[in-house]
């Protein structure tokens, strides 16, 4: 019965209160007494809020909740996009929203960014150029202070280098339809990917190597990541103890040596496309509950993955086994790094 009232009380046109978060989350896991908790009643919730953000973002978490990590995950993001629910999401991407919302936007995007079928309807709704405002807005405050005296990068309880980490997974996975990487080239990300690479957070490192591993994939995006001298950086991350860096390092280093090789886009389009899943439920609630992200490439060229420590094409040293699933905290910290380049921090 609780999964019936939780679905009545948010599709009712006459909610005045809103459920709290920790509510909403302890009444999610009961909703295995139904076969499918519905992503409608928690949309209809977000339409029938009039802007108000306290109703708004639990409806939001729950519906990241489930689109993620949850039996009915593929299922759920399919039906987001069939009852029309993406433009009611993207329609919040914008700079009024507070952080704690803008978070679990970002996250539920992520989620929906999963399902490939998704990707046309995202797109549509120009989702890649809110998604790069929010992550250039949460680079620039990393280093402010909500309030004097305060942690550097939090501001309204939200750690900016957690908005960081999970924009750019976000943009990962979009990265993996041709026309959102053309997207991305004309939005000239590749900059701040490749200066996310120094970055201390290790997950930072991770999902930037991670969307430039995608972008690499076409001629134009590896001579952008070129230009930005970007192989250096990359070098050193192929002995990071982070096996997700190290693999998608030696990806992109592999993408530069061909695309300067045979500067042809056929010599790149045999590579697997890398399959990492970071936990996006775990990326916005936190290392006190337990962040675990996994990412994982499932198979790696043997080109740069066949001989222990060294690769004949790149001639990189280069880990020599598949990554497999790991799981690591985020610091709550700020972002802190600079490019060696330009000092900018």
């Amino acid at each position: 019965l609780f999964p019936l009232s939780l679905s009545l009380s948010l599709s009712s046109p006459f909610l005045l209160s809103p459920l709290p978060p920790l509510l909403l989350s302890s009444l999610l896991p009961l909703s295995s007494f139904s076969p499918f908790p519905p992503p409608q009643a928690l949309l209809q919730a977000v339409n029938n809020a009039s802007g108000r953000e306290d109703i708004i973002e639990p409806a939001v978490c729950a519906l990241r909740h489930i689109t993620s990590r949850h039996p009915s995950a593929d299922m759920a993001q399919n039906t987001v996009r069939q009852v029309g629910g993406i433009p009611v999401i993207s329609a919040f991407l914008h700079q009024q929203c507070r952080w704690p919302l803008l978070k679990g936007l970002v996250g539920l995007i992520r989620n929906l960014a999963l399902c490939p079928e998704n990707h046309f309807h995202l797109r549509q709704q120009a989702v890649i150029p809110k998604l790069w405002n929010i992550l250039t807005r949460a680079y620039t405050n990393s280093s402010k202070r909500g309030v004097p005296g305060g942690p550097q990068g939090l501001i309204d309880g939200v750690y900016m280098d957690e908005v960081v980490e999970v924009s750019v997974g976000a943009l990962h996975l979009l990265a993996r339809s041709p026309e959102n990487r053309h997207t991305m080239r004309k939005l000239n990300t590749v900059k701040l990917f490749v200066q996310l690479l120094y970055s201390s957070n290790e997950n930072v490192t991770r999902v930037a190597a991670g969307v430039l591993c995608e972008l690499a994939q076409d001629i134009e995006g590896a001579a952008l990541i070129e230009q930005e001298n970007a192989s250096a950086p990359l070098r050193e991350l192929l002995n990071s103890r982070n096996e997700a860096v190290a693999a998608y390092s030696a990806a992109v280093l592999f993408c530069l040596s061909e695309e300067a090789n045979h500067p042809h886009p056929s010599t790149i389009s045999h590579l697997p496309h890398p399959n990492m899943p970071m936990d996006p439920q775990a990326a916005f609630l936190g290392a006190e509950d337990g962040m675990s992200h996994g990412p994982m490439i499932s198979h790696i060229s043997h080109n740069y993955f066949s001989a222990p420590g060294s690769n004949s094409n790149t001639g990189y040293n280069t880990p020599h086994h598949p990554v497999a699933q790991s799981g690591y905290n985020t610091p709550h910290g700020a972002l802190g790094y600079s490019h060696p380049s330009t000092g900018i921090q």
